[in-house]
């Protein structure tokens, strides 16, 4: 997961003056400022960080207060990590997260996929997702086939039906139910060469 932090250009905005006049954090804006920094989305109760990754509440917590002690915060420790940490829950909430149909993220990176042509293009870039599939993107190809999977498609299926059936395999990559069809009904063709994926 990438470090959960707070802008450091806002960390002296972060103090307000509290009751008999100390100086204290004030929990909103810093959990706001770290859900902006650290590109946080909570989704049916799920903290997701800036590229999917889900992140358990043990681990926000624990970078909350690491944070906490940074800015030299000494007091009321427990119940500060435990306020911000539901502050940023609330203010990093969304009721839906939009899926793009021709995007497949990978471990490293995401590939891209023209739903026309079924032509990929791979970007290193970890674009947001949680449907990250577990497995990395070799973009020149030069992993070992997957013998006993391709022996056992070869068993099961009529050799006319293998490329057919492939294509169906590339469509589950796809994070959505709708899979694009030709005006006859028939899938457009999308077909990820299995020695291009490897885990």
């Amino acid at each position: 997961m990438g470090v959960l932090e707070i802008s450091p250009a806002v960390r002296d905005e972060l103090w307000v003056t509290g009751s008999g006049g100390k100086p204290t954090i004030d929990e909103g804006a810093f959990a706001e400022n770290m859900v902006n920094t650290s590109k946080l989305v909570c989704y049916n109760g799920i903290l997701y960080d800036g590229t999917g990754r889900a992140i358990g509440k043990d681990e926000c917590q624990k970078a909350i207060y690491q944070v906490l002690r940074g800015l030299g915060v000494t007091s009321n420790l427990a119940n500060r990590v435990k306020n911000i940490y539901e502050i940023i829950k609330i203010s990093s909430c969304v009721e839906n997260i939009a899926v793009p149909p021709n995007k497949i993220a990978v471990q490293n990176g995401t590939l891209t996929v023209d739903l026309k042509t079924g032509e990929v293009e791979f970007n290193e870039e970890k674009q947001f997702s949680i449907h990250r599939l577990n497995c990395n993107f070799n973009p020149n190809g030069k992993t070992a086939s997957p013998k006993r999977f391709l022996e056992w498609v070869n068993s099961l299926i009529h050799e006319y039906d293998i490329n057919g059936f492939q294509e169906y395999l590339g469509y589950t990559l796809l994070p959505m139910g709708n899979y694009p069809c030709h005006h006859n009904g028939s899938l457009r063709p999308l077909y990820t060469p299995p020695e291009r994926l490897h885990s």
